[in-house]
């Protein structure tokens, strides 16, 4: 800044180029050398006549009062400084002014040493890192979120305006050095959101995703954003670009659900069909596509025919079979869940199928008889003659 301040000619310039760094960290705790520079260049100034001197003066007096309410180191001084300044011009005019910044100026006081409390162990230089999982970064995380909290209860008592621009400049300060942190870029643009500034909040969430590319849930909530939003098109084109980069299940399961409810059916099952091509379909995007059209869809028959789907790629997931004999067995559909039971077992490898016994003797229990069940007890213990129960400890099971 004084390089700056040094290529100008014009006392405005230089005014200007003070107002820019007020503007941008003048609220730092550390920028006292800011305000007082400030200060001393308005004392400074020549003037050519008493109209001129009268300005300056009035100058000065303002821009004392907007450093005095500021929490920031060797605040007393600044407030000395006024005190004396006030007092050489008009003493009676002194007192009443006094008076009433004298109250802004103790809350700053206040404000300054619990904030000074917050910051204590915050590391403002440290370096911009991906998340190590270590003792030391996550003890920054939470010294940050602190102030942050601290901050949005508003010690200073400002106007809505002036506690936005309070809390803002926090979170930016926190990304200098959490810039790799996903979730601090979303509380920042949730904050946005929350406080009626989705503009805001769009930006923040675009430099998040060039700080944190690789984070899909950031991806995610960008995409609900601009849905909330009534940006569609924008949202769809953050799927869009995902799927160009990485077809990830994941990223094919929140797509289908986001066509869902922004398109429609006949969409989405567009982009199951996408989905089921691509080199990476796992069996979660068959459940979850089966499920919109179990919950949403109210298409039974469909869902079926996506578990059947399922069913040929996946007959060794026990994961998937878990999911279809649920399914089943919210329908009712005795018959064929005990059909799809035994079909498992008798291509699944024992090693293999622990879950699938534990959920067809819990089947039998809930749907079957008395004869069914201790038949399937008696099955399960042949497969597995050295882990099972025997007895009236195999009762435990039921």
């Amino acid at each position: 800044m004084d390089y700056k301040a040094k290529q100008f000619t014009s006392s405005q310039e230089v005014i200007n180029v003070f107002e820019f760094a007020i503007g941008n960290v003048g609220m730092d705790i550390a920028a006292t050398p800011i305000w007082t520079d400030y200060i001393h260049f308005v004392k400074t100034q020549k003037t050519g006549s008493q109209f001129e001197e009268s300005q300056k003066m009035e100058s000065l007096r303002k821009l004392y009062q907007r450093a005095v309410v500021n929490p920031m180191h060797n605040l007393e001084n600044i407030w000395n400084e006024y005190n004396t300044f006030e007092n050489g011009l008009n003493k009676i005019l002194a007192k009443a002014l006094l008076t009433e910044n004298g109250p802004k100026y103790m809350q700053a006081r206040t404000t300054y040493r619990e904030r000074k409390n917050y910051l204590e162990g915050i590391q403002r230089n440290l370096l911009a890192r991906p998340p190590r999982n270590n003792v030391k970064d996550l003890s920054q995380v939470k010294l940050w979120k602190k102030l942050i909290a601290y901050e949005k209860r508003n010690p200073q008592r400002l106007d809505d305006s002036a506690l936005r621009r309070r809390i803002t400049f926090t979170y930016n300060q926190c990304l200098l050095c959490l810039y790799r942190y996903p979730e601090i870029w979303h509380e920042a643009a949730h904050y946005q959101l929350e406080t009626g500034h989705p503009d805001d909040a769009m930006l923040v969430f675009q430099k998040g995703l060039i700080a944190v590319e690789d984070c899909l849930l950031l991806h995610f909530a960008y995409a609900d954003f601009l849905e909330t939003q009534d940006k569609i098109p924008n949202a769809k084109t953050v799927y869009e670009n995902l799927i160009e980069k990485k077809q990830d299940p994941l990223i094919f399961i929140e797509y289908m659900r986001f066509t869902r409810r922004a398109a429609g059916i006949k969409e989405f099952r567009k982009v199951f069909f996408r989905a089921r091509k691509s080199r990476n379909c796992t069996y979660q995007v068959y459940v979850a596509a089966a499920q919109i059209e179990q919950h949403v869809n109210k298409d039974i028959v469909v869902a079926r025919k996506i578990y059947e789907l399922g069913l040929r790629k996946f007959l060794s997931s026990t994961g998937f079979l878990l999911q279809y004999i649920n399914f089943l067995v919210s329908l009712g559909d005795d018959v064929n869940a005990r059909a799809l039971f035994e079909k498992i077992l008798s291509t699944l490898p024992a090693e293999k199928a622990p879950e699938i016994w534990n959920s067809f003797q819990k089947f039998e229990i809930l749907c079957g008889n008395l004869e069914s069940i201790i038949k399937l007890e008696k099955r399960r213990s042949d497969t597995y003659p050295t882990s099972d129960p025997n007895g009236i400890y195999g009762l435990v099971q039921r």
